[in-house]
């Protein structure tokens, strides 16, 4: 090879190192980290993270176990924020918050992924309900025709609940019965609301009464007959029918009566509208074989035997007693706070 050629290849070779060098230190230069700017830094534009190139971090991020959200301009978020039409919540230090959290006061729940829970929640035997923010609802709630009330801690309640503007009854499910409520010693009538009846109350139509406790108590008397909706619930006693709220306050009487010398019994006690009639119909008559006129009859009739549909014994509360030592009388419980807890004998009609 001649010397022209072999300087020539010797230049070319020196070139080519030389160029491999530079851009070897120049992607060595370009790759390098800051050092002085990765990590957390505080900025005008607030709290920062840098990566290893001195880039700033943006969207969700996985930093030393914890998950963090940057907005794009790569400020650190907090509190609430909306991100992708879901709302968040990050503690003050920008961890994503999960399961039950109290900020500002009150209370929320955030799913697995930390997005807010709304709606109904139930966990074990307890219930709530969080708004469309996303806090716990407390007092009435209003839902799809119904209402509910959950307590201060946001906790469904079920059965009586006593508040400032009257008392209530919760079903099973915590929605506000409405209607007629019946107990195993009582009737009680809720209204629209849920609201429980007292006093003097229209129902269905008709003036019902209440006890300042609720309990319904009806009254039948020639200007109120028996409610059409009225069914009583009869059990036995001594061979008769009575309420069964009355049952143990009559079985009571009767034996602290004995007890005291009168051989009381019971002659008549629950008799539905026909007997009444029959009742009714044997007394006309024989004012009628007496002489008297049928309006008369009638009269005196009314006086003596109540108008059949009129009479307490269609109740099953009244009850007519007799015996030895004066002990004849007509009987009517006298209702307690929550109970039919005692009697007292009255002179009445049949």
């Amino acid at each position: 090879m001649n010397k022209k050629v072999k300087i020539g290849l010797l230049c070319v070779t020196l070139v080519l190192s030389l160029t491999a060098g530079t851009l070897a230190l120049m992607y060595y230069v370009l790759q390098a980290p800051v050092f002085d700017r990765s990590g957390w830094e505080q900025t005008e534009n607030g709290i920062q993270y840098w990566d290893y190139y001195g880039r700033p971090l943006t969207g969700w991020q996985q930093l030393d176990g914890e998950t963090y959200f940057f907005h794009p301009s790569g400020k650190l978020a907090t509190g609430f924020a909306e991100i992708e039409e879901e709302r968040y919540l990050l503690s003050r230090e920008g961890t994503l918050q999960r399961g039950w959290v109290k900020e500002d006061g009150k209370s929320y729940y955030l799913n697995t992924d930390g997005s807010l829970y709304t709606g109904w929640l139930e966990q074990g035997q307890k219930r709530w309900y969080l708004d469309s923010d996303g806090t716990v609802h407390t007092g009435w709630l209003e839902w799809e025709g119904k209402r509910y009330y959950l307590s201060e801690n946001g906790t469904i309640q079920t059965g009586w609940m006593d508040t400032d503007d009257g008392r209530y009854y919760l079903e099973s499910d915590g929605s506000a019965l409405t209607g007629w409520l019946q107990t195993d010693l009582a009737r009680y009538y809720m209204d629209a609301a849920g609201k429980m009846q007292t006093g003097f109350a229209e129902v269905a139509g008709s003036r019902r009464y209440f006890l300042p406790t609720g309990e319904y108590i009806p009254l039948v008397n020639p200007w109120n007959p028996v409610p059409e909706d009225f069914t009583p619930r009869l059990t036995e006693l001594e061979s008769y029918q009575v309420d069964t709220a009355c049952r143990d306050a009559l079985e009571k009487m009767l034996a602290e009566c004995r007890e005291a010398g009168y051989e009381c019994h019971i002659n008549s006690a629950y008799r539905d509208v026909s007997k009444q009639q029959e009742l009714w119909d044997q007394q006309y008559e024989s004012y009628i074989e007496e002489g008297k006129s049928p309006e008369e009859a009638k009269k005196l009739t009314n006086q003596r035997v109540a108008v059949p549909g009129t009479s307490e014994h269609h109740l099953g509360f009244a009850v007519d007693l007799g015996g030895s030592n004066g002990c004849t009388a007509g009987w009517r419980p006298i209702v307690g706070s929550t109970v039919l807890s005692a009697g007292i004998p009255t002179i009445k009609r049949m």
